[in-house]
């Protein structure tokens, strides 16, 4: 497992690199977690969590998991050969709306910003999905006088 951890740490380190990040600690700061934790990834210390993995997998653009799945099978194939590093996102960091720039304001750390913003954008983006359902699976929407179970009873008109 501690070779898998250092090969891993050097894909990471080449990945970052690549990417355009000459340190650590850019690189940890724009993917929301501790310089040192992407420090012991890039080393291969086994005392890096799987949430940091997770945020490295996402700021290097590689699949969700293969991180896991590479230090538990220790397939290589299961880690982006090369360097597989995603085009840069919009700035996570700038607010959308009244209620991220309050968050942004706050005097909370980097990591817990990130994360009350991921939350709200996510709860947005949810709502909007529930509010507006796809057309293409609900052509008809059911109206009162076409649906049984909602369908009000006849009055008959006065003369």
């Amino acid at each position: 497992m501690e070779t898998r951890r250092k090969t891993l740490g050097r894909r990471i380190k080449a990945a970052r690199r690549a990417a355009g990040h000459k340190s650590a600690r850019s690189f940890a700061d724009a993917i929301g977690v501790s310089e040192s934790s992407v420090a012991n990834a890039e080393i291969g210390s086994e005392r890096v969590g799987e949430g940091v993995y997770l945020d490295i997998e996402s700021g290097l653009g590689w699949p969700t998991g293969c991180i896991r799945s590479y230090l538990e099978t220790g397939e290589i194939d299961k880690l982006p050969s090369g360097v597989a590093v995603a085009t840069p996102k919009r700035d996570e960091m700038e607010p959308q709306d009244d209620y991220e720039e309050m968050i942004i304001n706050s005097s909370l750390a980097r990591r817990e910003k990130l994360k009350l913003l991921r939350g709200y954008r996510k709860a947005l983006d949810e709502e909007r999905r529930v509010l507006q359902p796809d057309q293409r699976n609900h052509p008809h929407v059911a109206t009162p006088s076409n649906n049984p179970e909602t369908s009000f009873p006849q009055t008959r008109k006065r003369r």
